[in-house]
Order: structure tokens, then sequence, then C-alpha cells
């Protein structure tokens, strides 16, 4: 149902609900249902899914949410937001959806820059998914994202600190010096591990009494 020709502009639709200052908190949240498993639909059932149905969802929905977002006044730019992590969230992990997830990069790092305000209820989940996507993991048959995915993810989380104020990332950091890979097999993405971890390092601990 998801690939049937009447599924674009019901999309669309949705899209356009979400300025709606009266219905558009309530839609923002369904967009879950867009890449999300459904209980019935699916293999278990016989349902026949395909392989790229996500990813044309992807890259029709997502620009027209990013260009909503950057375009929209601050109080409907919440509903965009969560929308869009409503997306970003059932992103496929296999490798061979690279374009996909440095897309998806690319819109955190503009949600990072444009929107701190709208942001705040997001930096945990957003820090544990850039460390996850940043991580080899070589020694465990499954060495996770391509390298140019993991630069990218730990050149991302180099934005956080500077960006954001220091109270909100703080709590972080140790989390993050502990999670970035400095191991990683490819001499690009040990350098930018270095640097990430250097900057996340420059945040200052409160003095304790």
């Amino acid at each position: 149902m998801k690939c049937d020709k009447l599924v674009d502009p019901l999309i669309l639709q949705l899209i356009d609900l979400l300025s709606d200052p009266t219905y558009g908190s309530m839609v923002a949240p369904r967009f879950a249902v867009l890449l999300g498993e459904d209980e019935l639909l699916n293999k278990q059932n016989y349902a026949v899914e395909r392989l790229l149905s996500k990813q044309k969802i992807f890259f029709l929905v997502v620009p027209k949410l990013v260009k909503a977002f950057r375009g929209s006044d601050q109080a409907i730019k919440l509903n965009y937001l969560i929308a869009l992590s409503n997306i970003l969230r059932y992103i496929p992990r296999d490798h061979g959806a690279m374009d996909v997830k440095l897309a998806t990069l690319s819109i955190l790092s503009i949600i990072i820059l444009e929107s701190t305000n709208a942001l705040q209820a997001y930096i945990s989940s957003l820090i544990m998914r850039l460390l996850t996507t940043a991580t080899y993991y070589g020694d465990r048959g499954n060495c996770g994202a391509p390298r140019r995915v993991r630069k990218e993810a730990l050149r991302y989380l180099r934005i956080f600190p500077g960006t954001l104020r220091n109270e909100l990332v703080l709590p972080y950091k140790r989390q993050v010096m502990r999670g970035v890979c400095l191991d990683d097999p490819k001499r690009g993405v040990r350098k930018e591990a270095m640097e990430c971890r250097a900057r996340w390092a420059q945040l200052d601990e409160p003095e304790e009494d």
C-alpha cells in the first residue's frame, strides 16, 4: 500500500497539515506510520514488501519537510521536527542505504545549526544515533555504516559543542568521550574522531564544592 499511486498525494496533504495550528501537532507523530513496521501488512502475513519503498518515501517526504521547516514560524517548527524525527528513526540500517544515511546526517546538521531551541528535547537521541552510526564494528561480523557515513556522523557530532548552550551538551560529554571510536581502520575516520573528541574535551566541567 505504501507504493500505491494514491500514496504520494496523500503524503503531500499530510505535509500541508503540519502548518495547521489546530491539527499540525496531531499529524506530526503519525509520520512514523509511513516507514514503521505494520502489525498486519508484513512478511509474516504474506504481504509483499518492496525493498526500495522506504527510500522512495524518504526522498519524497524529507526534502519537503526540511524546506517547510526552514521557512516556518518558530511556533510551527516543532511540528516539522517531530515529523522528521519519526521519519529518520526508521531509516534502513543496511549497508546499501548509504545515500539515505548521508542525506539523514545532512538534515540533522541543518536542525542542529538552525533550530537549537526546537532540538533540546532530542539531544540525547541524536547523540546516540550519531555515535552508533560513527562506530566501526569490524570484529563483530558487521562493520556498521560505510566509511563515508562514519566520517560524516563524527563531523556532525562535532557541531554540538559551540552550537548548543554548554549546559545542554555537557551532560553527554563523558558518554561521547567514551563512545567515539579512535581505532577505526580508515585514517580519515580516525582523524575526524580525534577532532570530534578534542572538541568535546574542551567543554568545561562544573567545579565541585
